[in-house]
């Protein structure tokens, strides 16, 4: 928060100087009313009546546009603190994401809407007013003290209502707000396994448990707002019971000749100016607790982000992958999911991974592609560790393929191209290194076919194979792949296996995580995990002997004979 204030300090300051003079203009009206009681009236004096009106409909004037420019100064706060942090915090969202299910302490992207909205709101106006309150008491306090003392007493009762609603109210909004975010991401996640939900019957009772979690998050929301609007509706009739009381006071001053009709009209609007930024601070308390607490998870999450540090571009890499003692422990895991994985490839060398579920297939195909990062150990693309490569640099000489092919939204282009703007002849290049191009134009829509949201608008094996063209995008020296046959049909396997071939020829380095033989069998070694451990590594060859010969080695968890079986994901 420190720091918000800090980059935005010039934009603040300006809308506190704004404030201070639009509350200067504010004194125009009781102004005006003292004079016309007090001067116009006795005098009868039309001429004096027409410079007064004149003077105040200037000030008046001049108040509502710095109100006005205040206004759009604060959307404009608004606007660049969504600019600031919207970037950061999506990239940050996306980042930890990959890693598993969200913290609760995460944001989210509403988190943002709701801190730009309550900045851009009169809630948050009304603070800047609520400072220059003591200046009307002072005010009050010279046209007599006994209205001032009535003034202070009335200002000091709102205020303490104001605190006592943040007592009553701030627990109950934060676990209305926390409950709401939960049930907002239990909605989204069920939304991605909707066909599983649809397929299984399980869509009625999904749907009854988020209702639920939702019923709970609006009860929560039904308390904290029953409990605010108590304290806004009785702070509402205290601030008119106030001016009310104040005129009365007035009133008897006047009568007992302390003070003229021109001060007790005065003193009554000088005391409802004051008091309405108290009075609307109030009313939106719920708001700016909200959007207070929604700024912490922002912080929390961005706090979360490792800062990058500069790198130096390195030459193109040519393919030399080492991986010396891997160790991978994920989130709150107490164990090791890998440990003690070392192996060495040459540029144009493929290695492939295979062993039993649960063995840590994926987790290190992962883990080379700089998915996850290793708890110790070391992985080394020519000589230099992962983190020595400028992302955009390594990308460029990267391709990894997961085991969950997901699309981005857009067309086949857009998602071979990595999203990259101008890169038809590049595009086209990896579609055919993926032998996938024919298919691409037999499509109605060819390169523009628009894949839908996470490309449901394409067969599984369309889907797989266009995401193998994403991996050779651009000039890869290594490629990862994990299970990229696993949709495919025989077509899309020879088309793999050729692609698989030509990168051999060409020098990339290849590292493929699978279990069926047929594409094991042109890998020239063989990495078995097991437990998370290298349990053989050695020529395909060799390894594919000991568990698809004649007499195959039934202790090797996670083989067969008859070939390489794996009962779900590494």
């Amino acid at each position: 928060m420190k720091a918000i204030f800090q980059r935005y300090r010039t934009e603040l300051l300006y809308a506190a100087l704004f404030s201070f003079v639009s509350n200067l203009f504010v004194l125009a009206s009781p102004l005006f009313m003292l004079q016309v009681y007090d001067r116009v009236l006795p005098s009868h004096s039309l001429p004096t009546l027409a410079v007064l009106m004149m003077i105040t409909v200037l000030l008046l004037m001049a108040m509502s546009m710095l109100d006005t420019l205040r206004g759009r100064l604060m959307s404009s706060i608004a606007r660049r603190l969504d600019s600031d942090l919207g970037e950061p915090l999506a990239k940050a969202l996306l980042d930890q994401s990959r890693l598993g299910p969200a913290p609760t302490q995460q944001a989210s992207l509403r988190d943002l809407g709701t801190v730009t909205q309550f900045v851009s709101s009169p809630g948050l106006q009304a603070f800047f007013d609520a400072p220059w309150l003591p200046m009307f008491m002072l005010i009050i306090f010279m046209m007599h003290w006994i209205m001032g003392c009535v003034a202070l007493m009335g200002a000091a009762l709102l205020f303490g209502m104001a605190l006592l609603n943040e007592h009553m109210t701030r627990k109950g909004i934060e676990m209305a707000s926390g409950a709401t975010s939960y049930a907002h991401r239990h909605i989204e996640a069920l939304s991605r396994v909707a066909e599983v939900l649809s397929a299984l019957g399980m869509t009625d009772r999904a749907v009854a448990r988020w209702r639920g979690l939702s019923d709970h998050a609006l009860e929560a929301q039904r308390r904290a707002a029953w409990i605010g609007g108590v304290f806004s509706g009785t702070s509402k009739f205290f601030r008119y019971a106030l001016q009310s009381s104040m005129l009365g006071l007035g009133a008897w001053l006047v009568i007992v000749e302390h003070v003229t009709p021109g001060i007790m009209i005065a003193a009554t609007i000088l005391l409802g100016r004051a008091l309405a930024p108290v009075d609307l601070a109030v009313g939106s308390w719920r708001n700016f607790i909200e959007a207070r607490v929604a700024f912490r998870r922002i912080a929390y999450t961005l706090s979360n982000v490792p800062t990058p540090r500069a790198v130096t571009e390195l030459p193109a890499p040519t393919g030399i992958l080492e991986v010396e003692n891997l160790r991978v422990r994920l989130g709150e895991e107490s164990r090791d999911i890998l440990s003690g994985i070392s192996f060495k490839l040459s540029p144009g060398e493929c290695l492939g991974i295979v062993g039993p579920s649960g063995a840590g297939k994926s987790t290190l195909i992962r883990a080379l592609a700089g998915v996850v990062r290793p708890a110790s150990g070391r992985i080394r693309l020519d000589g230099a560790e992962l983190d020595a490569w400028p992302l955009a640099q390594r990308a460029m000489h990267f391709g990894y393929l997961p085991q969950g092919v997901q699309l981005v939204p857009g067309t086949i282009a857009q998602n071979i191209g990595r999203l990259v703007v101008d890169a038809d002849a590049a595009i086209i290049t990896a579609a055919r290194r993926a032998f996938c191009h024919d298919m691409i134009v037999g499509l109605p829509g060819a390169y523009d076919t628009d894949v839908g949201e996470a490309g449901e608008r394409l067969a599984p094996g369309q889907r797989q194979r266009i995401a193998l063209a994403r991996a050779l995008f651009g000039q890869p020296s290594l490629v990862v792949l994990d299970e990229p046959n696993a949709s495919l049909d025989g077509d899309g396997e020879q088309a793999l296996l050729a692609s698989l071939k030509a990168m051999r020829k060409a020098g990339v380095t290849v590292v493929i995580a699978g279990h069926k033989p047929s594409l094991m069998m042109h890998c020239d070694r063989l990495l078995v995990l097991n437990n998370g451990g290298v349990e053989m590594i050695g020529p395909s060859s060799e390894i594919l002997g000991l568990v698809t010969g004649p007499s195959p080695v039934k202790s090797k968890p996670g083989f067969e004979s008859g070939g390489i079986r794996e009962t779900s994901n590494g």
